[in-house]
């Protein structure tokens, strides 16, 4: 009984993967996903039409873009290993589980694009240096390149 009423009291205190910032959802809830992600927060890069808040981990970098309304519109990342797609990708994730899998793979290439009308996820390099970045292009601010996504 005492391990059941601990791990309850455990769980509780544990925020919920919908509690996180993630593409296309507010940025109030960012430090949130520094948790999940066991990753540290850095101060924001500000430009002109967006901000970009930074998390580093042991393993990866995960860069949030921020629009000026402080809607998550891309997140971009590199590291050693892929982050957690269902936490950054939010209420996108069911559909790119669904794009994924009717996405071909090609065998031996590292350079991977799953998309749909409402988003893109692209991943790119090798072995412990991974690459990615996943956007909703009806989002991204006007006059924001993608080539400022990375």
């Amino acid at each position: 009984m005492k391990i059941v009423l601990a791990i309850l009291i455990l769980s509780s205190l544990v925020p919920s993967a919908s509690s996180f910032a993630a593409l296309g959802e507010q940025a109030t809830s960012i430090d949130a996903d520094s948790g999940k992600l066991s990753a540290k927060r850095k101060n924001a890069d500000v430009f002109q039409k967006y901000s970009v808040q930074v998390l580093t981990s042991d393993a990866n970098t995960i860069r949030e873009f921020v629009d000026n309304q402080g809607v998550i519109f891309a997140i971009a990342w590199q590291g050693l290993d892929p982050p957690d797609l269902s936490v950054i990708l939010g209420s996108y994730y069911s559909g790119y589980q669904a794009a994924d899998k009717a996405t071909p793979k090609k065998h031996g290439r590292r350079n991977r694009s799953v998309k749909r009308e409402n988003l893109i996820v692209e991943t790119w390099g090798a072995m412990r240096t991974l690459h990615g970045r996943a956007y909703d292009p009806s989002l991204i601010p006007a006059g924001v390149s993608l080539n400022e996504i990375k």
